[in-house]
């Protein structure tokens, strides 16, 4: 197979390219959007509901990381099948490297700040020290936005000017390793999302029914539900008929299973483990609501 066989032709190339700088204006408008909202969000006093403002970041959050896979994925099919290669120009593997990394980043800082404030907000801040922890998620995605921000116009700036010149033809790559290379990283990378989605749905259609608490003896009700590989454990305390303490023995050592203790305030509130999950902690929250499901249908371990 000669190159021009497997080479997108000119139209296909207009197409591909105007889709990844759609992809690529979608993202810094999205980043941009979180950053803005976060800077809004300053004005805004603790007491007042946060929550709308950061389910808006959250969601922002979501599109952005599609946004990246689309982003990888079009800059894949232009490099393998167009005449610009990975390694062929110097600007081009800089590119990669750097694009790489900011998605690194996005999922390492962006992700567990976005989700962090949701959660935390989600739950009222109604546990100790969650407003601080809050307020220190927001000041980290103010800096790590900024960030991203000057980290995407040094990729604008090479992609528009192609610093640097071309590599020498003897220390270039040839596109059948390349492509032997990448092509099972890209599938192996599909696979593992399809499954993880369908894992957590799974999670999240998890049922909690409603419980009579008034039909329940006085005591101490023990349960637990795995979930995920791991048991969630919790201790429920009635006395005349109501739920007047309600402890995890065992939780994840997570930041995200920490923010799923937010359910509790609202069980001991409604008297019942059918309340709302916690926003970006859905999964652990289902877990924990389902535990304490479990232990209100069991027999109290102690009786008055």
């Amino acid at each position: 197979m000669t190159n021009k066989e497997w080479m997108l032709g000119a139209r296909g190339q207009k197409w591909l390219k105007g889709l990844h700088v759609t992809l690529v204006a979608f993202s810094v408008g999205t980043i941009l959007s979180m950053l803005i909202l976060l800077l809004i969000k300053q004005s805004f006093k603790a007491e007042e509901n946060l929550f709308p403002i950061n389910l808006g970041i959250f969601h922002l959050f979501n599109f952005l990381e599609y946004s990246f896979y689309g982003i990888i994925l079009t800059g894949l099919v232009y490099s393998l099948f167009t005449k610009w290669g990975f390694f062929k120009h110097h600007w081009i593997t800089v590119k990669w490297v750097v694009v790489l990394l900011l998605f690194v980043l996005t999922l390492v800082w962006i992700g567990p700040v976005t989700t962090g404030m949701v959660a935390l907000a989600d739950g009222g801040f109604r546990l100790p020290g969650t407003l601080s922890e809050y307020l220190d998620y927001s000041c980290k995605g103010r800096l790590y936005l900024s960030i991203e921000c000057l980290i995407f116009v040094f990729i604008i700036f090479i992609s528009v000017f192609k610093p640097w010149g071309k590599r020498k033809p003897k220390s270039r790559v040839k596109r059948k390793v390349v492509l032997a290379v990448v092509a099972p990283l890209v599938m192996m990378m599909i696979a593992f999302l399809a499954l993880n989605l369908l894992m957590l749905q799974k999670f999240r259609r998890i049922e909690i029914q409603d419980i009579d608490i008034s039909a329940l003896k006085d005591g101490t009700y023990y349960g637990e539900a795995t979930v995920g590989g791991f048991t969630y454990k919790v201790e429920a305390v009635l006395r005349e008929q109501r739920i007047v303490d309600l402890r995890i023995i065992a939780n994840r050592k997570s930041a995200y299973a920490r923010f799923a203790e937010g359910v509790i305030p609202r069980v001991l509130e409604a008297q019942n483990p059918n309340v709302d999950t916690i926003t970006g902690a859905t999964t652990t929250s289902k877990a924990l609501l389902k535990a304490v499901e479990n232990a209100l249908l069991t027999l109290p371990e102690d009786k008055q």
